[in-house]
């Protein structure tokens, strides 16, 4: 599941069904956004979250280790770990040799 945002969008039973948290920016998602209430009761911590999506883009951590683990992930959205985060994407589809669709921004 994916939220997106500086808003709650699913209900705190919700998040606490999944399996793994991430989130785009841990500090930031703990002050704002789906996790801001549960933090502000001191129901979830830096701690609960698996790691940070930069860090699994990058490699530096894993993301699903099982195939029937169920994720939650919030992007609050944080220009520098975005832009990361799309370059690293970028480098790894261009070296998997795959086709891709060629959008022409400028013409």
């Amino acid at each position: 599941m994916l939220t997106m945002g500086s808003f709650q969008e699913v209900s705190d039973d919700i998040a606490r069904k999944f399996d793994k948290l991430y989130l785009d920016h841990i500090a930031q998602g703990l002050h704002r956004g789906q996790f801001l209430p549960m933090a502000h009761r001191g129901e979830i911590t830096e701690d609960d979250f698996a790691a940070e999506l930069p860090d699994i883009v990058a490699g530096f951590k894993p993301g699903r280790t099982d195939n029937n683990e169920r994720l939650m992930c919030e992007l609050v959205g944080m220009g520098s770990p975005d832009l990361c985060v799309a370059t690293l994407a970028y480098q790894r589809a261009i070296e998997s040799g795959e086709d891709m669709i060629q959008v022409d921004m400028l013409g």
